[in-house]
């Protein structure tokens, strides 16, 4: 949670820093196979689900906030990489520059209007505060 709460996104992040960001998300989303191997990652609805058991795996991982920030990465990536696949919502690249090779984590998708954050879906979810099932209402709706 701390690792989401102490971003500080630039509202007109420059179009380098913006572009900077969609390079290492779409890093990340290439990646996917390996890092999130144990669940077979095809961004599919069950993948979500199977990603749901694997919370406990993750959370032995973290050991300070740069690994929470990595996996933060990984898993804010995998979701909002999902939810484009899937349900037509578009990456929204911003960055945020104290953050430096984390910058991207301030990156938010939209859809007709609105905004969803899925690194704070995955700060959530790895804080044990929210569940993958509601993500993918909020995704579908």
């Amino acid at each position: 949670l701390e690792a989401v709460q102490t971003r500080q996104p630039t509202e007109n992040s420059p179009e380098n820093e913006a572009a900077n960001a969609g390079r290492l998300v779409s890093r990340l989303v290439r990646n996917a196979d390996e890092d999130l191997r144990e669940i077979n990652p095809d961004f599919s609805e069950p993948s979500l689900r199977r990603l749901q058991g694997l919370l406990p795996l993750l959370l032995l991982e973290i050991g300070n906030l740069e690994d929470a920030r990595v996996r933060l990465g990984v898993l804010g990536s995998y979701l909002g990489e999902t939810a484009c696949r899937n349900f037509q919502w578009q990456w929204f690249f911003k960055a945020d520059p104290a953050l430096r090779q984390f910058s991207y984590l301030a990156s938010t998708l939209q859809k007709k209007g609105r905004e969803l954050d899925p690194y704070a879906w995955a700060g959530q979810w790895l804080a044990g505060k929210a569940k993958l099932g509601e993500f993918l209402k909020e995704i579908k709706a």
